[in-house]
């Protein structure tokens, strides 16, 4: 098991692997007094924050203020710690294929330096989650008396997204299918030409998903190995013949 230790680390950009963006000084902090319960299980989460070599121990610890997204389902409008469960940095690495650490730093830059997109989708609040300028999905944060924490990540086509949404709408997709596809995660986007057929592209991008094409550009994808995306495309305009309505091809 990778146990993380204290001290600086030289964090480069995933745009562009040469480019430095800093140095940060990697503070770990022990979860066992955070834990994140449910009835039928305990999942640790561990507070996101940013801890500059600058100065010293100090860390700034990220609050989420309710106000400050326009979100006006929860009654308490006082900011709070926000936390991230272990579970939504695994399927994070799970369907982006980046790895977890990104999460902290990306968030912790962002809401510090940034102004994170947040939107209120069918009663749930979402994070956007960009690598390297393309937004690959979202982080799903809910309210929890002290403390706001994030649940799970879920990759831009996933069931719970605008997109994913869109994608139903279009094509029937449904958790299945996108399951059995491996579209419910970057997988299938790499291992198949999925970019280089007209109609597949089209249905992405008429979806939102343009960006993943964007994304994949980062990886190394051996032509040798890249797939034939036509039964992907069976499967989903059959399962949809009246696809055409939406989009002519």
């Amino acid at each position: 098991m990778l146990r993380l230790k204290a001290g600086n680390i030289l964090v480069r950009s995933l745009y562009n692997p040469m480019a430095e963006l800093g140095m940060y000084n990697l503070s770990v902090k022990k979860l066992s007094p955070d834990r994140w319960w449910t009835p039928t299980l305990q999942r640790p989460i561990v507070a996101i924050g940013d801890a500059s070599v600058f100065v010293g121990d100090w860390t700034q610890w990220i609050q989420f203020d309710p106000a400050r997204f326009g979100i006006t389902h929860i009654s308490d409008k006082e900011a709070k710690p926000l936390y991230i469960q272990h579970h939504a940095l695994n399927r994070f690495e799970e369907r982006s294929y980046s790895p977890k650490g990104y999460v902290q730093i990306y968030l912790a830059k962002t809401f510090i330096y940034g102004t994170p997109e947040v939107i209120v989708y069918r009663g749930q609040v979402l994070i956007c989650c960009y690598c390297a300028r393309h937004k690959v999905g979202y982080f799903l944060v809910s309210y929890h008396g002290d403390k706001w924490v994030i649940r799970t990540f879920l990759f831009l086509t996933n069931e719970g997204t605008p997109e994913g949404t869109k994608l139903k709408e279009l094509v029937g997709l449904e958790k299945e299918d996108a399951k059995y596809l491996m579209i419910d995660r970057v997988t299938a986007f790499l291992d198949y030409d999925i970019e280089h057929d007209q109609r597949l592209r089209m249905l992405f991008e008429t979806a939102g998903c343009g960006s993943l094409f964007g994304y994949i550009k980062l990886f190394a994808r051996p032509e040798d190995n890249v797939k034939n995306s036509a039964a992907i495309a069976n499967y989903l305009f059959g399962k949809a013949d009246y696809f055409d309505e939406f989009i002519q091809i």
